[in-house]
């Protein structure tokens, strides 16, 4: 979308919050520091750009290496469709898994539920593999462990 479409105010207020989000108790009022509006100037445009569409969500990318998460896997699962909900909301409970998810099988790729997982040890990898593999022994199962990080960044818009 053109620039002109957004106030200065709007402008300052998304490029304040797509950079380092304020880690405070009142991160709002902080960003509204940084740009010279209050705390409820910024909620009320964030709360316009959301109703206008131009924003969808504010949300935490999270850079689980910085954290000492050094053994990052996607498990993916081939799973009857009436035990989808029942296996993901279990995998989706446990604080080591960051995401999880049904997509549609590929004709070459039949798995249809995946969870990205995040360890500090291979011990504890080992422990959460064998453990989800006791409950579920019946779903194939694949492992699709992180090789490298190539890339993870946000949009950045009004740069």
């Amino acid at each position: 979308m053109p620039d002109k479409m957004f106030t200065d105010k709007e402008i300052a207020v998304v490029k304040a919050i797509q950079q380092v989000f304020p880690l405070v108790a009142e991160p709002y009022k902080e960003v509204g520091r940084q740009v010279g509006l209050s705390e409820q100037e910024v909620l009320t445009i964030l709360t316009d750009l959301r109703k206008r569409g131009c924003l969808k969500k504010i949300a935490v990318a999270l850079r689980q290496n910085t954290l000492g998460y050094k053994v990052n896997v996607m498990l993916v699962w081939n799973v009857p469709e009436q035990a989808v909900e029942q296996l993901g909301a279990i995998l989706a409970a446990d604080s080591h898994v960051s995401h999880c998810y049904e997509r549609e099988r590929a004709c070459d790729f039949p798995y249809n539920l995946y969870a990205m997982t995040h360890f500090k040890t291979e011990q504890e990898y080992t422990a959460f593999l064998q453990k989800i593999k006791k409950q579920f022994p019946e779903y194939a199962l694949a492992v699709l462990r992180t090789q490298q990080e190539l890339k993870k960044a946000g949009m950045q818009y009004f740069s």
